[in-house]
């Protein structure tokens, strides 16, 4: 698939596991970044050219609804509680522990 998805996470476990299951499914023009900005940052250099972002950060998502982006975001996240999911800034919540229905549910989804 040529989709470009950006995977935003500090923990390198969770980076390694959600690029796996990416590449599994077909997925293989992923770019993982460390922290909100480095995301940002490449968002800017690269033209806001990507189709899909997997983060946790409020911040980074807040950002790209800000700037007008077309870009889907993705919750990455632990909790079961919804608080924390905005539909306004987010597109879908991927529960983690991630099961791979679920990635490529949401990756369906992305493709609409």
């Amino acid at each position: 698939f040529q989709t470009r998805i950006i995977i935003v996470e500090k923990q390198v476990c969770m980076k390694l596991i959600l690029n796996r299951l990416l590449h599994k499914l077909g997925y293989t023009n992923v770019t993982i970044c460390n922290n909100d900005s480095e995301a940002y940052k490449l968002l800017l250099r690269e033209n806001y050219t990507f189709d899909i972002i997997f983060t946790n950060s409020l911040q980074l998502a807040q950002q790209i609804k800000l700037d007008n982006l077309h870009i889907k975001v993705v919750l990455t996240s632990a909790s079961s509680d919804n608080k924390k999911f905005d539909a306004s800034l987010f597109n879908e919540k991927l529960q983690i522990p991630v099961q791979i229905q679920d990635l490529k549910h949401i990756l369906e989804q992305a493709s609409y």
